[in-house]
């Protein structure tokens, strides 16, 4: 199954399984304890070199705080950016394209399309949708990243 599945299992992981499996078995041959990093995937604390396995939210030598996606705060500050771009694309929409069509083509359309409701109901749909899934989808993108190790609940 591994040897016709090369996307799933490309040569570079094959090799590298490999190397673990020598460096594991060198360890034991020579009777010594083998090395955390060599058994389990995982990341070293900055702040104390200390090996944390993946998934782990806490170092265990200096107690940083192991954030991996965004942040509650960053994932606020998200929502905020994107609910902006929602407004500020609308009312260049709704505002501008009108009198940019009016001046340049000749046309008589009024601002918001003659139909401010919608225009507002659309904004606020708009940004809306755009604050709920946008920060989802960066959180997403950022979990594909190494974690980020935090002191003292500093996020």
């Amino acid at each position: 199954m591994i040897d016709v599945d090369v996307v799933r299992y490309p040569v570079e992981l094959l090799y590298g399984w490999k190397h673990q499996a020598e460096a594991i078995a060198k360890y034991e041959y020579e009777g010594q304890d083998v090395p955390l990093e060599l058994l389990y995937s995982g990341y070293n604390c900055p702040y104390c070199e200390t090996f944390v396995k993946e998934g782990i939210t806490f170092c265990k030598g200096c107690h940083a705080d192991i954030c991996y996606g965004l942040t509650p705060k960053e994932k606020g500050e998200t929502a905020k950016s994107w609910g902006m771009v929602g407004l500020g694309s609308c009312m260049v929409l709704f505002m501008f394209v009108p009198e940019f069509l009016n001046g340049i083509f000749g046309f008589s359309i009024q601002s918001f399309f003659g139909n401010a409701f919608f225009s507002l109901g659309f904004t606020a749909v708009l940004s809306f949708l755009l604050m709920i899934f946008m920060p989802e989808h960066e959180h997403k993108k950022r979990l594909k990243e190494n974690p980020r190790f935090f002191k003292a609940r500093s996020y």
